[in-house]
This record gives C-alpha cells, sequence and structure tokens, in this order.
C-alpha cells in the first residue's frame, strides 16, 4: 500500500475528503433506550426476563442478532421463517455439511425472497439497514427506539445469550456455531460451542467478508477491505489433531516433491478436506485447481458411491479444518541432518539503580519461581503433541545487567549457583556455556539459589547499584547465547533508559508530536542503527523479545520496543509502579508471558484462490521490511496470544463456479523440538451482486484491519492525517452503502436526514471513534511517545476479542445483579448480564467491574450503599474512604455478591486479558472517584463521552452527527461528476433492473 489515503486499494489515489468537522465541538447525544433499574442494594431482586434468543439445531444457523427488538416478529429472526436479511447461510436446510466430493458454498448462495415480505419498507430504505435520526442541529435528542439499535453492549448481550440458550425445552444442549453451515460468526468474545466442518472455527480465523467479491470493481463498490485475521494458536475447546507425514513418500525412486504430506505441485497448498481425490490417484487442489497432483502409494484410499475417501472422517486433515503436520527433515531450518533443539529461555533482567529502588528484582524472581515450580507444566498438551511423550524439556537461563552483564551458572554439578561478569561491552562474549541453560528440575536448587541472591540485591542496604544499564548489549549477548540452540526468547525488564555502552540511547523531548510526519518520524520510528541491526540478527536468529518496562521515565520505545515488533514479542508497561498495588498484576502476567511459547522459528504463509493474492500482512513485520524481498513473514516466537492480519488484492477474477478457498500454513518449531506445519482452513462463498457483500461482513475484522493499516502509517504520516484517514474510509464506506440505497428509489427529505447503516457494520462508528481516542491516535501533547507506541504495539499483535474490549471496554454495574447472573453453569459458561453503556450519565452512585482489555477496574462510589461495600469488602469497613487504595484484589467473602465479583474478574482475566488456566489472574485497581487518581485513566475508558472540548474528541452523538453530514456532502458533491454512481451502477448485472438488484438488500 502506497499511501494511507482512506482506501484500501493497493494503487489509486482514493478520495481525500476535509473532514475536521468530524472533531467538531457538540452537545452530548445518548444512544441507547434507558432501562429500568433496580435499587441499588446488596441483596437483588428478579428483574426483567429478557427476550429469548432464537432456538438453534444442527440444521439452524446462527444469525447475529439485529437489533430489532421492536416488537416485529421478523426483526430478531425468531421465527422458523427468517427473513432474508444476509444472515440466512448456506445449506441452512442441510442435514451434513460433508457432501461429496467436497464441502462447497456455490449452489446455496442464490437469495431469494421469503413469501410475506415487502421488497422494501415503507421509508424505501434497504430491509436490513439501521436507521438512525440525526438533526442539523447542535444539540442532539433522539428518539429511543432508533437510538437503541446501534448499543453495542446490547448486541453483546443479545449474541450471547443466543448461545446459552438450550435449544429446546425438551433439549438442555446449547446450539453451536457450525464452522460450515454457519457463516457470520458471533462477535469475538462471545462464550459458545463450535463444531469443525471442514473450515475453521472463527478463533482461528475470520474474514472481514464471507461473500467475496467476484471482481476488484464490486470490492471497491464497497469500500472495504478484504482480510483475514489469523490466530494460529488460539485457545480451543478440543486439542488440535497432529497428523505425522514425516516418512510420507520417502521411499527409493520417489518424487522429491512426494516427500512429506500431500501437497499441490503448483500452489503448494496442504492436504485439506476441500481437496478431491479421483481413483486413479490423483486429486484436485482446491485453492488453484490444478488436478495433475499423484497421491503418494501409501496414501490411497477406496472410494465410496459419492467419491469420498474411505477414511475420510479417520484422517483429522481430511474432515477438519485446522490441524497439525509433522513434517521430515527437509522442512527444518538448516535443512536435511539438521537437529531442532527445544525452546531455550533466558531471562534477562535489570539490577540498575531504577529497578532495585522500586523492588523489581524481588518481584521477577518471585515470579520465575512460581512460573517453573509452582505447578506442573504439561508440555504435550501444550504443543498438542499425542504422540510418544519426549524426553525434552524446556532450558531456561537467568542473566542481570547493569552497566555489567552478570550470568549465572545453574550447573546441577554445583553446590549453588555461581556469577560471571562480563565488562567488555564493546566486544562481548559468553564468559561459559555449560551450565548457562538447565533444566528446571535438574537443577532447582541452582536456580533457587540464584532466585535468592536477586531479592537480597533488593533488601541489602550495602548494595550499590549502578545508576544506567547497558540493555542493547544485554539482549545481543542473550541472542548469542541462543545462535547456537537455532533460537528461542528472552524476557527481559527494563527499568530506565537504557544509556549506558553499544546503543545507548538519550532522552527524546515531545515536543515535536502533532507537528508532521517528518517530525514524529524521529519519535515513533528507530533512528538508531544498533537497534535496527541487532533487530535483523534476531529475526535471523529465531530469538523472540518480550519486555516488560517498569519506569517512570522514558525509554524510547521507538528503539527498545521494536526489538519485541520484529520478533513477534509482548510489551507490557506500567509507568507509575506501586510494589503494593502493582505487584500481584505484573506477577500474573509474567507468569503467563513464561507459559505462553508455543514455538519459535516461524515462517508464515498464506495460500488463496486464483484472483486473489496477499497485498500485506500486519501485526509483525515481514521478513520485506527486515531482511529481503520476501513477503512471506517469519516470526522469531509464537505465542497463544499472537494474531496477524492479512490484506488481499486482485489479480484476477475469481470464478463464481468455485468457493474462494484460504490456507494459512504457518510452518514451526514446538516447544519440544517437534517440526511442524499449522494448517488452517477457510472456505468462503463468491458474491456477483453487492447487497450479498454487504450483508456478509464481519464488522470485528473489518475494524481490526482497518485499525492496523491506520496504525502502520505511524511515523510515515502525522497523527492528524492518520486520524483524518481513518474518518475517510468511514465516510466512503457509508457513502457507498447510502449511494446503493438511494439508487432506483425515491427517497424522501426525511430519509435524507436519516443515517443508514449495514446491518454487519452498524457498530464501526463506536469502534472507530473509540481507536480515534485511545493513547495510539488521541489528540493531545501530554500523551507521551512511549504510551502511544506501546499502545501501537499492542493493539497490532493482540487478539481480536482483547482489541475490541480494548476499544470499547465491559463495564458491569454490580449493585444491579440478579442472583444467578455472574454464575458458572454447566458448560463453564459464565452467565454475564447486560454490560453498561460507556457513559458517565449511565452510571449510579453504586460500584462497577470495568475490563479494557489490559486490566481489572473496580469503581466504588462514595455513596454506594454501605451494604453493598461490606458484601464485597469486608464488614469492617464503614465508609468508602476506608479502603485501602493500594488494595490489589477483592476479599474472598461468603456472600454471594463478592462469589460473582469474583467469577466476573476471573472471567475477564482468562477470557479478554489473557492469563489462562490455574494462573487466571485477580488482581484489580480500585477507582473511588474524587479520592483516587485513577479515576482520571477511568474516564477515558468512557468512550460515548465528550473527553475535552479543548481536545476536539466528539460525544458519541456528536460523532454520530458529524458523520452524516460528511456523507452528505459527498453525495451533493458527486451528483456533477457521478463518479460513485457509476460505481455503484458498473457492479450490477446488466440484466437486472436497479429494483430486482437491490430488492432483497
Amino acid at each position: 500500500m502506497q499511501a494511507n489515503n482512506g482506501s484500501f486499494t493497493s494503487n489509486g489515489n482514493g478520495t481525500t475528503q476535509d473532514l475536521r468537522a468530524m472533531n467538531g465541538e457538540m452537545g452530548n447525544m445518548s444512544l441507547a433506550n434507558k432501562r429500568k433499574k433496580k435499587p441499588a442494594r446488596a441483596f437483588h431482586q428478579q428483574w426483567e426476563t429478557a427476550v429469548a434468543p432464537p432456538s438453534s439445531t444442527a440444521s439452524t444457523p446462527f444469525m447475529p442478532p439485529n437489533a430489532l427488538f421492536n416488537g416485529n416478529s421478523n426483526g430478531y429472526g425468531f421465527d422458523s421463517n427468517p427473513p432474508s436479511n444476509g444472515f440466512i447461510t448456506p445449506r441452512m436446510d442441510s442435514t451434513s455439511s460433508f457432501q461429496s466430493p467436497a464441502p462447497s458454498r456455490v449452489s446455496s448462495f442464490q437469495t431469494t425472497q421469503l413469501p410475506g415480505l415487502p421488497l422494501f419498507p415503507p421509508q424505501h430504505q434497504p430491509e436490513n439497514a439501521i436507521v438512525v435520526p440525526v438533526s442539523g442541529g447542535i444539540s442532539l435528542v433522539p428518539a429511543p427506539a432508533p437510538s437503541s439499535e446501534l448499543s453495542l453492549v446490547d448486541y453483546r448481550y443479545h449474541t450471547q445469550a443466543t448461545f446459552m440458550t438450550p435449544t429446546s425445552d425438551n433439549d438442555p444442549l446449547y446450539p453451536s456455531f457450525y464452522t460450515f453451515q454457519n457463516s457470520i460468526p458471533p462477535t469475538a468474545g462471545t462464550q459458545y460451542l463450535t463444531v469443525d466442518q471442514g473450515t475453521a472455527s472463527p478463533n482461528y480465523i475470520r474474514s472481514s467478508m464471507y461473500f467475496v467479491p467476484e471482481t476488484e470493481s464490486l470490492r471497491a463498490a464497497t469500500k472495504l477491505p478484504i482480510a483475514l485475521t489469523i490466530r494460529p494458536f488460539a485457545p480451543s475447546q478440543d486439542p488440535v489433531p497432529v497428523v505425522d507425514f514425516r516418512d510420507l513418500g520417502n521411499i527409493s525412486g520417489s518424487d522429491p516433491l512426494d516427500f512429506g504430506p500431500p501437497r499441490c505441485r503448483r500452489c503448494r497448498a496442504y492436504v485439506n478436506p476441500s481437496m478431491t481425490f479421483t481413483s486413479v490417484s490423483n486429486f484436485t487442489c482446491n485453492v488453484c485447481q490444478f488436478r495433475g497432483n499423484t497421491v503418494p502409494q501409501e496414501y490411497t484410499s477406496y472410494l465410496d458411491a459419492q467419491g469420498n475417501r474411505a477414511d475420510k472422517f479417520v484422517k483429522p486433515e481430511l474432515h477438519q479444518g485446522v490441524y497439525d503436520i509433522l513434517v521430515p527433515d527437509e522442512y527444518n531450518v538448516g535443512g536435511t541432518g539438521s537437529t531442532n533443539d527445544e525452546l531455550h529461555h533466558i531471562f534477562l533482567v535489570d539490577i540498575s539503580e531504577p529497578s532495585i529502588r522500586q523492588g523489581l528484582p524481588a518481584v521477577v524472581a518471585d515470579s520465575i519461581r512460581t512460573a517453573l515450580f509452582a505447578e506442573k507444566e504439561d508440555l504435550q498438551e501444550q504443543t498438542g503433541e499425542d504422540n510418544e511423550p519426549s524426553k525434552k524439556t524446556i532450558k531456561y537461563s537467568i542473566i542481570c545487567f547493569d552497566k555489567h552483564i552478570h550470568f549465572y551458572n545453574l550447573s546441577p554439578k554445583l553446590q549453588q549457583t555461581q556469577v560471571n561478569v562480563c565488562t567488555d561491552l564493546d566486544d562481548p562474549f559468553v564468559p561459559f556455556f555449560d551450565g548457562l541453560f538447565a533444566d528446571k528440575e535438574e537443577s532447582r536448587i541452582q536456580i533457587e539459589d540464584a532466585l535468592t541472591n536477586m531479592e537480597q540485591m533488593t533488601n541489602d542496604p550495602t548494595f550499590l547499584p549502578d545508576t544506567e544499564s547497558c540493555f542493547a548489549v544485554a539482549i545481543k549477548l542473550a541472542s548469542m547465547c541462543l545462535e547456537s540452540h537455532g533460537g528461542g526468547k528472552i524476557t527481559t525488564l527494563l527499568a530506565g533508559l537504557p544509556s549506558w555502552g553499544p546503543g545507548g540511547l538519550k532522552f527524546k523531548p515531545n515536543n515535536t508530536s502533532g507537528k508532521n510526519a517528518d517530525a514524529e518520524k524521529y519519535l515513533f520510528l528507530p533512528n538508531l542503527d544498533y537497534y535496527k541491526a541487532l533487530g535483523k540478527e534476531l529475526v535471523a536468529q529465531s530469538v523472540g523479545v518480550d519486555l516488560f518496562v517498569v519506569a517512570k521515565t522514558q525509554v524510547d520505545m521507538a528503539n527498545v520496543g521494536y526489538l519485541c515488533g520484529v520478533t513477534g514479542g509482548n510489551i507490557n508497561r506500567w509507568t507509575n509502579f506501586e510494589i503494593e498495588r502493582d505487584a500481584r498484576g505484573f506477577h500474573e502476567k509474567f507468569v503467563t508471558s513464561v507459559k505462553n511459547p508455543r514455538g519459535y522459528q516461524g515462517q508464515l504463509k498464506v495460500r488463496c484462490s486464483n484472483g486473489l493474492q496477499v497485498a500485506q500482512y500486519y501485526g509483525t513485520y515481514s521478513n520485506k521490511d527486515i531482511i529481503g524481498d520476501v513477503m512471506d513473514p517469519k516470526v522469531s516466537l509464537l505465542t497463544e496470544d499472537q494474531t496477524f492480519t492479512v490484506l488481499f488484492e486482485y489479480d484476477g477474477k475469481l470464478d463464481t463456479k468455485y468457493d474462494c478457498h484460504f490456507q494459512v500454513a504457518l510452518l514451526y518449531t514446538d516447544a519440544l523440538g517437534a517440526r511442524k506445519v499449522r494448517v488452517i482452513n477457510l472456505v468462503l462463498a463468491v458474491a456477483e451482486k453487492l447487497q450479498d457483500v454487504f450483508n456478509m461482513v464481519d464488522e470485528d475484522t473489518v475494524m481490526t484491519t482497518i485499525l492496523r493499516d491506520s496504525l502502520s502509517f505511524m511515523g510515515k504520516q502525522s497523527l492528524k492525517e492518520i486520524r483524518e484517514s481513518l474518518n475517510n474510509k468511514l465516510v466512503e464506506v457509508y457513502t457507498q452503502y447510502r449511494a446503493m440505497s438511494e439508487l432506483g428509489h425515491n427517497i424522501t427529505n426525511t430519509m435524507n436526514r436519516t443515517l443508514l447503516f449495514p446491518e454487519g457494520l452498524k457498530h464501526l462508528p463506536i469502534y472507530a471513534l473509540a481507536f480515534l481516542k485511545s493513547d495510539a491516535l488521541r489528540n493531545g501533547n501530554g500523551i507521551t511517545p512511549d504510551t502511544r507506541l506501546a499502545e501501537m504495539f499492542n493493539l497490532m499483535h493482540m487478539p481480536v476479542e482483547r482489541l475490541l474490549y480494548n476499544l470499547y471496554p465491559a463495564m458491569v454495574e454490580l449493585h444491579s445483579l440478579d442472583d444467578e447472573e455472574c454464575t458458572f453453569d454447566d458448560y463453564g459458561f459464565l452467565r454475564l448480564p447486560r454490560f453498561t453503556e460507556l457513559s458517565l450519565s449511565k452510571m449510579e452512585q453504586g460500584v462497577y467491574i470495568l475490563c479494557d482489555g489490559y486490566r481489572v477496574y473496580v469503581w466504588v462510589d462514595p455513596n454506594a450503599n454501605i451494604l453493598l461495600v461490606k458484601d464485597l469488602f469486608g464488614e469492617n469497613y464503614d465508609s468508602v474512604l476506608q479502603l485501602d487504595p493500594m488494595m490489589n484484589e477483592l476479599p474472598v467473602l461468603p456472600t454471594l455478591i463478592s462469589e460473582q465479583s469474583h467469577n466476573l474478574i476471573k472471567f475477564f482475566h482468562s477470557k479478554i486479558i489473557g492469563i489462562p488456566g490455574q494462573d487466571t489472574g485477580s488482581s484489580i485497581q480500585l477507582v473511588r472517584p474524587g479520592i483516587d487518581g485513577s479515576e482520571i485513566i477511568f474516564k477515558l475508558r468512557l468512550v460515548e463521552d465528550n473527553i475535552s472540548r479543548s481536545l476536539a474528541t466528539p460525544s458519541y452523538g456528536d460523532y454520530l452527527t458529524s458523520l452524516h453530514k460528511a456523507i452528505r456532502v459527498n453525495l451533493d458533491s458527486d451528483k456533477a461528476s457521478g463518479k460513485i454512481k457509476q460505481s455503484i451502477d458498473n457492479v450490477g448485472n446488466n440484466s437486472e433492473s436497479l429494483t430486482q438488484r437491490f430488492a432483497l438488500f
């Protein structure tokens, strides 16, 4: 992509509008219905029963709730004959998804009108459009019913209810999401069961469009990107199966192309459920349609009358969407003859004066001890290996640094650990190798001794630490230690600006932020050649870096964080660390970081059907940016949270006779040293009509792609230009939708004063507004470059559900919980209440829990019911003022509200923040308005409010009004040129009238 011009075309200039009105100052506007509130009390009564979601069976797909709770029986899709609103999915009337010879979405994607439904509602808007009244004035008070259509909290609540309501009175089972029958996945963060039908679960891969446009002109008419968001190691309800192809085809005289897993000879796609086999030992590739592929002799099978292999449901690679393949030595990093080591992990700890002063070495030592010894680590389950248990285990090393590098010898032959110090920073070397890495069980005594030594540094008043640290040299030496093992992971702590030795950094002033792109390059891009070269070395050596920054000053994240960005690592940052309050949160994230790796030496390849090609990868740096011209990214470290977004462009035309296939292949070495390929398959339909494309979009993936595309221009464009480009993209999308809606219809003056939203994109404005208010983009010179960059790195890598909850956090009011809410059911799902809108006007004088994807906040109003306060914090509190501001967890009390609160906090930590398993976190940050400084941070999460008029951060209602005005300006200015109208006309079927083309929209 050449320029960030608000368009997702890889070539072309796009239209840039002047949208300064998007940041104008206007009055407040509420966009959700008021619901009846219960009194603020400690004990709760039953309240209104929610509308029951639709029943679902194996042959009835999930239809995302479309916010039509207005008494219309056809609105929410509860009828046995749901309307043709874009959520009818292929083969919804089929009892089996496994059609011979392979599943296909083609034949069932002809949309038809259901009996009894008019072509258009009386106001002539598309049937599934969301209509929101707006006004030209400054003070806006919309009608309650239309405004509720845009309620994100309602959408999340009813989507979750859909998957937690038994299919019938006689059947206690919850409806499942069938990966082939059901098309549009539920919104990210929903708890649901999945059934793998040969195409991957949305947990692993999501598409921005589930009807892929046939041509580039059709896609351009939507102004939407074709993109996939991929999370290769997402948690799943079932273990990922492992298929052993290490010896397949390796016989004398065989074609070398037949060694290992069966693959297409043309595009090299891996065997998958959509490939079709013939009786003459050939198979046809579903990706490129090449027919001349030979089946290895030992992999042949009889075909049944439908053309299916007899072993179809025996071999995971023939009926599941996600699986691991064990591959032969030819796939190793060094090729045939090389071996793969188990993962080697270095703890690199800052012991300079800023670190010692904050007590960090002791906190890190305790975290390492918990991660290694608190519980038995099940690597076999973690890596998915279901063969014979390996004797290999992860090896660990401990290195500290200040102005020098301190190596701990962890050899089991020693009675206690020994420390060797490297003082030569210009020509650093590793002082020893035997004992540098150790097995945690064999060397437990030595590891414990090293951790005790680190704790003594913190507590010894006679210890005189250095005031500066040589972070860059320490990373370089750690990578040298890992080089002989084929790579590995570095988990490092940094407590201040690393200014000592080669790679030493200097403080950067913040006075150039917001000026222009050239000035901001100095702040947001790495400017030191030492770090650029070091990043290239880390990628070449397959070394990944996880960074924990605990510093009250800036550390130059542009250079320091760059090492994490290019290697697949994560950044965790505390700027106001208080050990009593924050040590628990640090401990939880550090332990998770240690246990999170799933492999290293990764190489990502995404294949797609003829007519499409990969345009760009987001979420990781590709080899093209680091070490050459190869487009496919090399990923040093692979973790459970790692997410990639891939943008596609057209190099031809899709064939509507076939489905559109995508295959993600991630070649990697798992934590035990086994070389594998994780294969993720996705099957989508091809659309010829514009309305079909709009009907089947996934706003979660669309927003993720828009966000990451915008962030990719940090340092290349000014923040102001990025904000304007983001607004441009929204205006273009909704302008195209509006133009399509108006063509062929007599739009009245009343309709000209309304916003029309596609059903699948109705929450895009609130997400975009939240992104504009994020630390990465928010206007204001008070935000440091380190803060912006840390936020940018995290948004580029985090899973979709965490990203969306970071943009629009979940807030729960505890004082109105029902007795059954926030309790776990038999499936292990938490019965979530309806969240509260993120506006101060929606909050009462009670207690709230908010999760923003990073941490959990507990808001306690000073006037909250004291009985509720006692049930949450203990009988010894008679006032909110008595609560300890350094409190880092809620006490466990024998009250219902205490149990509900702990369940909710653990759910947020496990499902959203990403602290899984027995390490599920419980850390919180207490917020008492008018008392605690954290109130400012909490209020910044209330994204529907106007943060500050001086910062041009409008309320949600103001933003919608500005959006509507910009759309009208676009359409009015197009009357002369007719470019927008022409783009819509060009993608219609010549044999159909406009009315016919848009009748079923």
